[in-house]
């Protein structure tokens, strides 16, 4: 590997606006939401230390150890969290940051040494601001079944109170490898005040970035399997005509433009480009335009086309343009160049640790959603005495304090509460980023007349300390949700005649976490570890070795006064396409050896599919709703893992009965 230093210019926030390179509306089959790509799974065992002092007290133990070798390599990564083992920086390429100028390529580095480095050499560091904090996991760059370690250090002394978040967090991200029993350094990349770096499990890259007199500046790549930087794109955004005119006239000398005249008819126009090298060319850059008004974008394909005003006018400037087709094409065409499968560029909606849900695909028309939903408030544990936990008539372990979530339930103006013998405690925080969790000893209900009933599902488990309460046909619901060790775990509950019931039917258990939807309907999010089954010859694939955490949601509709699965059944591709059109060519080449259709009664489709690798299989799912024109499926998201028709019954996919 060659090292590279790349860096961007800072780009300071004036007019405050934030547009993720990876998300915007062009990209019609490539850039995914990764959203917080740096949560951990089960098999990753994250560890987090408060501080440099005590770097030796923690371990990372990465538990995917099916050989001799991955267990050298744990224990290599081990010692570098002990302080035991030197990272080297030869070899590294550095992203977005400047620490290159000051590290030792020559020499190794403790955890310890690294983070002493950093803040010697950080201008302004502030020590009384708070100590480092250092947390790590295990990652798969490229998705080859070897991992790597990443850590991020946070150093509170060199933020900014400025900025909100993540942009007013500095961390400094380094994913490190073992070459030959030497642990390397090789990628290394930052968030400040200006921009953030997201690095996924599979070793994706995207920065988020504050604009600068209208104009966003971010980069896409990924690190393959030794963990070796690919550019994907250079990103650049500009709000309007004249930011794009400035940059062009003053910054791209190779189109040989001193001066571009674009009349007022250009108002509301914003371009993107996409840059496919570390430098611009004309033959390496993607130009896109968009034209705006106070309805949004304006969909005419006749304004891509060769005889349109607008495509004209850029020809006249040699600036080859695309529509939002083509675009997409040429971006299908980059990820081939350099090698980057869409299975790397992970599918991740809403919070970082990957309970996700479908609140963005469902509408009124589809079959059986609550009409009558009035909105989702959520409410927080309060440590503060109450007349609630005052009615807790036990003894309480000192290591404990009592806390409680109120609400109405019944809405008839008089409060209930639950009420949680509970302490902070960051197990699980420290390995689900975002889990925001705290541990509890017991937990009770308190009725509005402070009858005290217990909750003992919850004793010994992690509650979180935000909850959601939704109104629908005038009665409130509640999620609990929490943790079971890293696995989420979660009820809903409501009011009957005065009593605390489950809102759940009989076909929904205590495991996975319920989350509620605007339309009010749940997503209940199954977890399981069915992403990958080790090849065993013998063997059938149910019966098999299966990793990988997956997280699955299956949507529920209120029925009565309960929440019930939406059913579905197994069909074909050919009874799939006769509802609507569906495309899965970007199958094509994965190796793909079984798909499986799942249709609901919701209207949602969820298509199973595995491939085949040298030992092992790998499971996906995607999943699709009709268009509104109900011509297409349009795919709203896809998982790791595969679904179940049903997950309360033993009906399953028939490729898990085939022997290996």
């Amino acid at each position: 590997m060659k090292r590279k230093v790349l860096k961007k210019a800072a780009i300071i926030s004036l007019a405050v606006f934030n547009i993720s390179a990876c998300s915007s509306p062009s990209v019609i089959d490539s850039r995914k939401d990764t959203g917080n790509a740096e949560s951990s799974k089960e098999e990753n065992n994250k560890k987090s230390l408060s501080s440099s002092e005590n770097l030796s007290k923690e371990n990372l133990s990465v538990t995917d150890a099916s050989n001799s070798a991955n267990e050298q390599l744990d224990a290599k990564y081990k010692d570098f969290l002990d302080n035991k083992e030197n990272i080297h920086f030869e070899e590294c390429t550095f992203l977005n940051v400047d620490c290159d100028r000051y590290l030792d390529k020559e020499k190794g580095y403790t955890l310890n040494e690294l983070v002493e480095t950093v803040k010697r050499n950080t201008s302004r560091y502030d020590e009384s601001k708070g100590k480092e904090e250092i947390t790590s996991s295990a990652i798969d760059c490229g998705n080859d079944g070897q991992k790597e370690l990443i850590v991020k250090i946070r150093f509170p002394g060199a933020e900014d109170e400025e900025y909100d978040t993540p942009y007013q967090s500095y961390n400094q991200k380094i994913v490190i490898k073992d070459v030959d029993g030497k642990l390397m350094a090789c990628f290394y990349a930052e968030d400040n005040n200006y921009t953030s770096t997201n690095i996924n499990e599979y070793g994706y890259v995207e920065t988020s970035s504050r604009g600068y007199l209208s104009v966003v500046a971010d980069e896409c790549g990924y690190l393959d399997a030794n963990a070796s930087w690919h550019l994907y794109y250079h990103y650049r955004y500009y709000l309007d005509m004249n930011s794009y005119i400035n940059e062009v006239t003053n910054y791209r000398r190779e189109l040989g433009i001193t001066d571009m005249n674009f009349s007022d008819e250009w108002k509301g126009f914003q371009v993107e480009e996409y840059i496919f090298g570390d430098k611009f060319t004309k033959d390496n850059t993607c130009t896109i335009y968009y034209k705006t008004d106070d309805n949004g974008v304006d969909k005419n394909p006749e304004i891509y086309e060769d005889g349109s005003l607008y495509k004209k006018k850029f020809d006249e400037y040699n600036i080859k343009t695309y529509s939002p087709e083509g675009l997409s094409e040429a971006l299908k065409e980059r990820r081939k160049e350099i090698g980057l499968d869409d299975s790397i560029i992970i599918t991740k909606k809403n919070d970082s640790n990957q309970n996700t849900t479908d609140s963005d695909i469902k509408d009124s028309k589809e079959s059986g959603s609550a009409q009558n939903a009035e909105g989702i408030q959520k409410i927080s544990v309060d440590s503060l005495e109450n007349e609630f936990t005052k009615a807790i008539d036990t003894v309480i372990d000192d290591n404990y304090t009592l806390q409680s979530y109120v609400f109405d339930l019944d809405c008839n103006g008089l409060k209930e509460a639950i009420v949680v013998e509970g302490a902070e405690d960051d197990y699980v925080n420290q390995i689900i980023e975002g889990a925001d969790c705290f541990s509890v000893k017991r937990v009770w209900y308190v009725d509005e007349n402070k009858k005290v009933s217990e909750l003992t599902e919850y004793a010994g488990k992690f509650l979180c300390h935000n909850q959601e309460i939704m109104k629908v046909d005038g009665r409130n619901y509640l999620t609990l949700n929490g943790y079971e060790g890293i696995n989420g775990k979660g009820n809903v509950y409501t009011l009957n005649n005065g009593e605390l019931v489950k809102a759940t039917g009989d076909r929904v258990f205590f495991g996975g976490q319920k989350k509620f939807e605007t339309n009010g309907d749940i997503s209940w999010i199954i977890e399981d570890y069915r992403n990958c089954c080790d090849k065993e010859k013998g063997i059938k694939v149910k019966d098999g070795n299966m990793t990988g955490h997956s997280y699955l949601p299956y949507s529920m509709h209120l029925v009565g006064d309960k929440f019930e699965l939406y059913n579905g059944k197994e069909i074909s591709k050919d009874e799939a396409i006769k509802k609507a059109s569906l495309d899965l060519t970007d199958l094509e080449g994965k190796n793909v050896v079984d798909v499986q259709f799942i249709i609901r009664d919701n209207n949602r489709l969820d298509v199973n599919y595995v491939t085949e690798e040298d030992k092992f299989y790998l499971f996906f799912a995607k999943s699709f709703v009709i268009s509104k024109d109900g011509t297409s499926w349009e795919q709203i998201r896809e998982d790791k893992g595969y679904f179940d028709i049903n997950p309360d019954n033993k009906e399953y996919w028939k490729f898990l009965d085939k022997t290996m």
